[in-house]
């Protein structure tokens, strides 16, 4: 079997059409609605299972440009907890507890228009070994700054630990410099500009030209208009 903290996340992955025994490996869970995947890891072959949604672009796909929906100011971070989630159960898997994952994220799955979707991601285990990465899609509605999670589960429900540790791992991309960060840890802490004024002894002034520069360097970073400092600083802290 491949090694799985191997996996090259931007090569291209073949496509082909497929009829596997979706209840084997979904069991009894409704398939309407949903785009289904599957990546063969000892073949490098990811292959589109289920179409629906008349999403045409879909037919032909692989594993980068199914990754390259996912907004890019999240990509990086989903692609780099997805590669730790498989490191983990690489490791962990047993037969007798199952690990998947889950993600609530914006993915562009129409010219213009982004989606907020959950991706699952299953793995198939045979003999305590994954042989196959399963990929569900659910589009849930467009996309209006709904905060963003992923989540690693064990045997269906969520395993905090786990996950805890998965983001620990993760080095943020920076956003904001040294002083805008302390600025908008306090406006996430419920400080007024005001009380940072006071405590970092800073004009107001200046604090109120710095809660300008964080909500405008925020809403170029998620291409979402935010409309104070304090509304970015907390959406970007609920998503990381």
């Amino acid at each position: 079997m491949r090694n799985l903290n191997s996996l090259d996340f931007q090569k291209t992955f073949e496509v082909e059409l497929i009829k596997p025994n979706l209840k084997r490996v979904f069991g009894d869970r409704g398939l309407l609605d949903l785009l289904v995947y599957s990546y063969n890891i000892s073949n490098d072959k990811f292959k589109l299972i289920s179409l629906s949604f008349g999403y045409k672009n879909f037919t032909h796909t692989n594993l980068k440009t199914l990754l390259h929906t996912i907004s890019p100011c999240f990509r990086n971070y989903f692609i780099e907890f997805f590669a730790l989630y498989l490191q983990f159960i690489s490791e962990k898997q047993s037969k007798n507890a199952k690990y998947s994952l889950q993600a609530f994220l914006p993915m562009k799955l129409k010219e213009n228009e982004s989606f907020f979707a959950t991706l699952y991601i299953l793995p198939e285990v045979i003999d305590y070994k994954i042989v196959e990465l399963h990929f569900v899609l659910l589009p849930l509605k467009v996309y209006n700054k709904e905060v963003i999670t992923i989540t690693v589960l064990k045997d269906l429900k969520k395993d905090y630990n786990i996950t805890r540790k998965v983001k620990n791992e993760i080095q943020l991309e920076k956003i904001l410099t040294h002083e805008q960060t302390k600025i908008a840890d306090l406006l996430h802490k419920g400080c007024s500009s005001k009380e940072i004024s006071d405590r970092l002894n800073k004009k107001h002034d200046n604090i109120l030209k710095y809660n300008i520069r964080i909500k405008d360097r925020l809403s170029v970073f998620f291409n979402v208009k935010f409309d104070t400092a304090k509304e970015a600083v907390n959406y970007y802290k609920s998503c990381f």
